[in-house]
């Protein structure tokens, strides 16, 4: 799982907080698990506010929301979970994956961006699957549904921070394209992070920028293809 740190939608400008769903609204889908079970893939709304708390509280170990959150969590409060539900559609694109059991609609998972920069070509973007629905293929389809989306709304690149410690969202990012960039000594900050890039419109493992890249940069991205060889299917989702 990746994030944000500090979490880029506390900082979000005061016109990224309103939902106009007629506008901004995505299309419904469907992800077949490989249980056989089918989640539907939709956008967050306000309304979802009980169902991200039971998400995050319960779907979520205290590891797993340390890897999302990037500090001890053990539940939003009020004005993390707006910011978690409330999303334009435009420069903050919030997705979910459900399942309905005992007639119940439960979060299994969440992915999301947030456009950063002054020309807003690029998104930071921040993905957890719930412990119990790893290995289903998940984050996969949530991930190509971030970068559908990214590239309607022109946007260039999608990078992401991930703790050096989660091996396991390093090696799904490694598989989904997405590239290390220089930072710090072996190619991990002195805050314990790495961010990992691709550009929108390139496909898986040749998502690479042509320049910048230091001999440490190209070790860390061989370093984490041998971790993503040994994920096989026990990936984040």
């Amino acid at each position: 799982m990746t994030a944000v740190h500090p979490d880029p939608l506390q900082s979000l400008p005061a016109h990224v907080g309103t939902v106009d769903t007629a506008r901004n609204a995505q299309p419904a889908g469907s992800i077949r698990l490989r249980d056989a079970r089918v989640a539907r893939l939709r956008s967050v709304r306000p309304d979802d506010a009980e169902r991200v708390q039971a998400f995050v509280q319960e779907g979520l170990s205290a590891a797993s929301r340390r890897n999302r959150f990037h500090c001890a969590v053990s539940g939003c409060t009020p004005g993390l979970l707006r910011e978690l539900t409330v999303a334009d559609g435009e420069r903050h694109v919030a997705l979910v994956a459900t399942l309905v059991e005992g007639g119940l609609e439960r979060i299994v998972a969440e992915a999301r961006y947030v456009v950063c920069g002054a020309d807003a070509s690029s998104g930071e973007f921040a993905i957890a699957v719930a412990d119990a629905c790893r290995g289903q293929g998940l984050a996969e389809r949530m991930m190509q549904a971030l970068l559908a989306s990214a590239q309607e709304h022109g946007l260039r690149w999608l990078y992401g921070e991930v703790l050096d410690s989660n091996q396991r969202m390093l090696a799904f990012m490694q598989r989904m394209g997405f590239r290390a960039c220089d930072a710090g000594v072996w190619g991990r900050r002195d805050d314990g992070m790495v961010r990992m890039e691709r550009a929108v419109d390139a496909p898986p493992r040749r998502a690479r920028r042509s320049a910048g890249r230091s001999v440490v940069a190209r070790w860390m991205n061989g370093w984490l293809a041998r971790i993503a060889e040994g994920a096989g299917a026990n990936g984040i989702g």
